[in-house]
């Protein structure tokens, strides 16, 4: 009996833009696992290497992307608070930070947009999930056209509003 290799994780890209990790997953139990791509990008990105799910990136983010034959699925988060810049207090220590900034402050919305190597369907099929979101908070995800895109598919996805950190996920039909 031979055992295959058990590859954790692949490194595609490490360097001061981005760190992109391929998840092997080639165990015992199973040659059929989706793909799963972790990506931690540090400014914008005009090229992310190829045989990933993402080609390009408008902002600094994390992402967590998973695709199967059918679906394909998408974990966004931008981790800077993004605190809103009054002037009036700068924190500069954590005697700084009083109970506005512990309890009340929101991080203003930031929208960033993520270039898929892959065409999908315009519409997503289940509203954007939220992960520790703010009262009230109702994240704005759209699928764009490229000039390359089918008809009613497009392969950029428009994050118009994250905020406060959390995670938005999403699900999209091939």
């Amino acid at each position: 009996m031979q055992k295959r290799s058990k590859l954790l994780y692949r490194v595609l890209q490490q360097d001061d833009e981005a760190h992109v990790v391929k998840f092997g997953m080639t165990t015992e139990r199973s040659s059929t696992i989706p793909d799963l791509f972790g990506y931690a990008i540090f400014q914008s990105t005009s090229t992310l290497p190829s045989g990933g799910l993402i080609k390009k990136v408008n902002n600094r983010c994390r992402i967590m992307a998973e695709e199967n034959t059918r679906e394909l699925y998408l974990s966004i988060s931008y981790p800077d608070l993004n605190f809103p810049a009054d002037g009036s207090k700068v924190l500069k220590t954590s005697g700084d930070v009083q109970k506005r900034e512990l309890y009340e402050i929101e991080s203003d919305e930031i929208q960033i947009e993520v270039t898929l190597t892959r065409h999908v369907n315009k519409i997503l099929p289940v509203s954007p999930k939220v992960h520790g979101s703010p009262d009230g908070y109702a994240p704005t995800v759209r699928v764009e056209s490229s000039a390359s895109s089918p008809l009613n598919k497009g392969n950029k996805i428009v994050f118009a509003n994250l905020k406060n950190g959390f995670s938005v996920e999403i699900k999209l039909t091939q």
